[in-house]
């Protein structure tokens, strides 16, 4: 378990076609044992970060520090880092329990030491009995518990996992989100998490760090960066959500095209400022105009049905107003859905209104 600085991080590939930036001035404060997410779209930087953590690339710029100590020079079999690679980067010739020893193996301790370590992760990854297997004996979601293993035998101070999920199937992936988060908060080590998939960082992140064109652009918990976006690349990224621009005119209100929206004062710009509004889709209310009960502590935005997608346990609307088109989303189990055509109010409350200015 160690904290880990990162000081003016920045990453520049020369290219026939001139230096690609992959990351640029990147600083992040990282706690003693907590699970920290690097999110972000493809080629934004979250690997190249992850791997000059690593110690397997080197930063154009800036100081690594691991524990207060500066690092950046340091070779990686000296940083007591761990890695699970996207592909899980089993030796293929190797058995199950080879591939777990190996780790230890490389740092020199004796055989019945490795051998312990190995059964004692592969009883946590509960993958006891498969031993003698060879990987391509194994199932996907098997190799990933292997590979997992075989991190953690190696008593990293420093987990890092570059999106390991990514090769399961859906259902599988959905399973090992709380697993994998167990196992590592288990294993006491720091870990450090790449991934695009929004959920997954949704669910299993301490903290997070958005990334967009090699800059870290947002850092936080996952309801703060999700419920408070900093920009609309945040918001969008992080889930569906609704905008719309307007004018704070003060008293915890923005004028907008559509309707005047109310927004908690103390997360308001000053009056005469010009923001962009986001609002999650399930954060609405919605109710047909002819039917909708009064709520002076909501604002109350006028809408018609354009049409509805029913998801299962959701039912997703899509409603027209002032020149846009804002999802909403409700239970599908509460009433019949609203016809396509019907006027509608759309109820928001203050607390569900992201005020964001620029981006």
């Amino acid at each position: 378990m160690i904290d880990i600085k990162l000081q003016d991080i920045s990453r520049i590939y020369e290219t026939p076609s001139g230096p690609v930036t992959a990351v640029d001035g990147a600083n992040l404060a990282i706690e003693p044992g907590e699970f920290f997410f690097l999110l972000g779209p493809s080629g934004c930087g979250k690997t190249t970060l992850l791997r000059i953590v690593a110690g397997l690339v080197t930063p154009s710029a800036g100081l690594v520090f691991f524990g207060g100590q500066d690092v950046t020079e340091l070779g990686v079999e000296h940083r007591g880092t761990a890695m699970v690679f996207q592909n899980y980067a089993l030796w293929p010739h190797m058995t199950v329990r080879q591939n777990v020893e190996f780790g230890p193996r490389m740092q020199g301790l004796d055989r019945a030491t490795r051998r312990r370590l190995a059964q004692e992760n592969l009883s946590l990854v509960e993958m006891s009995g498969m031993e003698a297997r060879k990987p391509n004996q194994l199932s996907g979601g098997q190799q990933q518990r292997v590979a997992l293993a075989r991190a953690l035998a190696a008593r990293p101070r420093c987990l890092l996992l570059d999106e390991p999920l990514s090769n399961l199937d859906a259902r599988l992936r959905l399973h090992m989100r709380g697993e994998l988060r167990r196992l590592v908060k288990s294993s006491g080590a720091t870990g450090i998490y790449v991934t695009h998939d929004q959920k997954e960082a949704l669910s299993m992140a301490d903290r997070m760090a958005v990334m967009n064109a090699g800059r870290i652009v947002q850092v936080g918990g996952p309801e703060e960066v999700y419920n408070r976006p900093a920009s609309r690349f945040v918001a969008d990224f992080l889930g569906e959500a609704n905008f719309i621009d307007g004018r704070v005119i003060g008293g915890g209100r923005v004028e907008t095209p559509a309707a005047t929206l109310m927004i908690l004062p103390e997360n308001g710009p000053p009056p005469g400022a010009n923001v962009t509004c986001c609002v999650r889709p399930e954060r609405i209310g919605i109710f047909p105009a002819a039917a909708a009960p009064r709520d002076p502590s909501a604002a109350s935005v006028p809408a018609v049905v354009e049409n509805h997608t029913y998801l299962g346990e959701l039912r997703q609307y899509a409603c027209r107003l002032a020149g846009t088109v804002w999802k909403v989303s409700v239970l599908a189990d509460r009433g019949a859905a609203i016809p396509p055509g019907t006027p509608v109010v759309l109820r928001v409350a203050p607390r569900d209104v992201a005020v964001l200015v620029g981006d």
